[in-house]
């Protein structure tokens, strides 16, 4: 008699996926012919004509879902078994699938083992809800059964996260679901071929007590080190059951959780709580905590130490202990902010185990409940004693210091009626003495005139050597008198700013010094490198230069032959540096610093005004300038002036 051909319809829209159907029905040997659909309309169409005894369909589809196509199925053919091929389904779809009829469901990762399998079963149960009425019905319901629960613990098996092992009470490995291989880098045959022995080290004594307390009470729970294919390891943890299947035949059932992340975080978790009990130990703040009575819970080293006592002394002691009268009144008002969750910060003061008066400054952050019930806080708490006393010094200093500040400024305001009035002063006497300066030049001229006419007209030697002795006075009491004018000038009047051509006023100064009879014999050498142009006031720098150069003729060495005066200096754009040299009488180093005050003269057989120096430091510092001095008695000086260059 010729076998019938099963005739198979399947309903996939991926050509890949049919391929693989195709591939896995041809290497069974399940004798079919198959039509194969994509559509809805073609479904509609294969199940009235081509009449399939099984149908094999995808869960999802572009234009219609899984469980559109079901329900057509169960409205043209609900004889004809159904199953879902699928990448994936979550257990409550596929029971919901079984419950309403769906014969069964194939992972497509796993269809290379159950896929003929499957089919053959959905068949068979088809074909038993076609007996007798009564034992239609009985074998139905058991079917049904059995289907169900299949299908609910298939569902289960497959979709879990953690790895499931099934084992029979001999040890022999039934099946490993993917999450397992996975775990454990090897495949269900792999796993079933090495059995239990390839999981877990049947030698270690955890794993013998861990089997012991599974007999005692049904069921164990212990934690691991188990070993993967490549020979890492990792922490797991096992749970182990043991049920009855369908047949009363005993299953054993573990479950294997990787806790790698869990160990991780709890390590990560404990170095944390190392830290932070770290820091609270070595925090330079105190920190207290208190329940909703004020009562002490905990204290770190530091708050102990600010109060002198032990933590263990502190502990369960309210706040109120710790406080005097003061403390305790501002504390009461602190407590009604903190029961209304308000962060709160103020400055109590301690009495500590010493009988020390202690302040501190305390933050208080409260604990309150998801009811709203205020529950106790804590706070950080630091020492500001000693701040607080400085504080309070400050202010009594700050205090005197106003005070002084005050005397200060009565003084300071009485000093600038006297600067003042003595600038009117000044300024008055300035004027007298260029008034008076002005007026005497003019009776001295005569004076020298009438002189110089006696001195032509006498021939009496006595006369003539006191009329040189009267013209000598003259001509002494007359630089004065133009010193005291430039002095005056200096003070009156402001800079002129204009270009020098320094080696042409420097010539024109030393050929009039030069002229006269004390510069007889003196080499004068001038030697200016005027780089960039420098700009300066004429009449003040021609001022200072005739004043050196006077100086330098006149305490030269006149019985010394090789006199000389050098002149030498060059510009940039800053500055201008000047150095005038002589060989003349000197001047010794005590004396150096005293030349440039006003009327400081060096004894001697020289006459001089004593103010020549002196208007010239003070030229010099109008000009933004320097001078100094350098010069050994019997050996000579040199000068050494710098003047800004003052270009516009």
């Amino acid at each position: 008699m010729k076998t019938l051909k099963l005739k198979i319809l399947i309903v996939e829209h991926d050509a890949t996926d049919r391929e693989l159907i195709d591939a896995e029905l041809k290497k069974s040997k399940i004798s079919y012919t198959s039509e194969i659909v994509q559509t809805k309309e073609a479904y509609i169409k294969s199940l009235h004509a081509f009449k399939p005894d099984i149908i094999l369909s995808n869960y999802t589809f572009p234009s219609f879902d899984g469980p559109a196509v079901f329900k057509i199925k169960e409205k043209l053919s609900p004889q004809t078994p159904f199953i879902f091929i699928s990448e994936s389904i979550g257990e409550e779809i596929a029971v919901e699938c079984v419950k309403n009829g769906v014969s069964d469901f194939i992972l497509k990762e796993t269809m290379t083992k159950n896929l003929s399998l499957k089919i053959n079963r959905a068949i068979k149960n088809a074909k038993l809800s076609q007996l007798d009425s009564k034992n239609k019905l009985a074998e139905a319901k058991r079917v049904e059964e059995l289907r169900l629960n299949e299908a609910m613990f298939r569902a289960i098996f497959e979709n879990s996260m953690d790895g499931k092992l099934l084992l029979v009470t001999d040890g022999e490995v039934l099946a490993a679901n993917s999450a397992l291989c996975k775990m454990f880098q090897m495949t269900e045959k792999e796993i079933i071929s090495s059995g239990k022995q390839g999981i877990v080290n049947l030698n270690n004594p955890n794993f013998k007590v861990f089997l012991e307390e599974n007999l005692s009470n049904g069921k164990a729970k212990k934690q691991f080190i188990l070993v993967r294919k490549d020979g890492n390891s990792f922490p797991a943890e096992l749970c182990l059951i043991v049920f009855e299947d369908y047949f009363g035949k005993k299953i054993t059932s573990i479950c294997i959780r990787d806790i790698t992340d869990r160990k991780k975080t709890e390590k990560a978790l404990k170095a944390s709580e190392q830290n932070y009990q770290k820091l609270i130990e070595m925090s330079q703040e105190g920190i207290w905590v208190v329940d909703e009575n004020q009562k002490t819970n905990f204290v770190n080293k530091k708050m102990g130490e600010i109060l002198e006592y032990t933590p263990d002394e502190m502990m369960e002691k309210e706040i109120n202990f710790f406080m005097d009268q003061e403390g305790k009144k501002i504390a009461s008002d602190a407590i009604q902010k903190k029961v209304k969750g308000q962060t709160n910060q103020n400055q109590y003061k301690f009495i500590s185990k010493s009988g020390k008066e202690i302040w501190a400054n305390v933050v208080k952050d409260p604990f309150i409940n998801p009811s709203g019930i205020y529950k106790g806080c804590m706070m950080m708490v630091t020492d500001i004693t000693e701040r607080k006393n400085n504080k309070e010094k400050l202010e009594q200093l700050n205090k005197e210091l106003a005070f002084q500040n005050n005397e200060k400024e009565m003084r300071a305001a009485e000093l600038i009626t006297t600067n003042t009035e003595l600038q009117k002063t000044n300024t008055e006497l300035d004027r007298f003495v260029y008034s008076v300066s002005h007026d005497l030049r003019s009776p001295l001229t005569s004076i020298f005139g009438l002189a110089s006419f006696i001195e032509e007209e006498s021939l009496e030697a006595e006369t003539l050597e006191h009329i040189g002795m009267i013209k000598k006075s003259i001509n002494r009491l007359d630089e004065f008198i133009k010193n005291i004018l430039c002095y005056s000038r200096n003070n009156r009047t402001g800079l002129d700013i204009v270009q020098i051509s320094l080696q042409k006023e420097t010539t024109d100064i030393v050929n009039s010094v030069g002229s006269i009879k004390e510069a007889e014999g003196i080499h004068f050498e001038i030697d200016i490198k005027e780089h960039q142009p420098f700009y300066s006031d004429r009449l003040r720098l021609n001022t200072l230069l005739e004043n050196l150069i006077s100086n330098a003729v006149k305490y030269h060495k006149p019985n010394q032959d090789g006199n000389y005066i050098k002149i030498t200096g060059h510009t940039t754009l800053e500055k201008l540096t000047l150095s005038i040299a002589d060989n003349g009488i000197g001047i010794a180093p005590e004396h150096h610093n005293k030349i440039f005050d006003m009327f400081f003269r060096i004894s001697g057989n020289k006459n001089g005004s004593g103010i020549g120096l002196y208007i010239v430091k003070d030229t010099i510092q109008m000009l933004q300038g320097t001078i100094q001095v350098h010069s050994k008695e019997g050996k000579g000086s040199t000068f050494d002036i710098t003047l800004k260059n003052l270009k516009p």
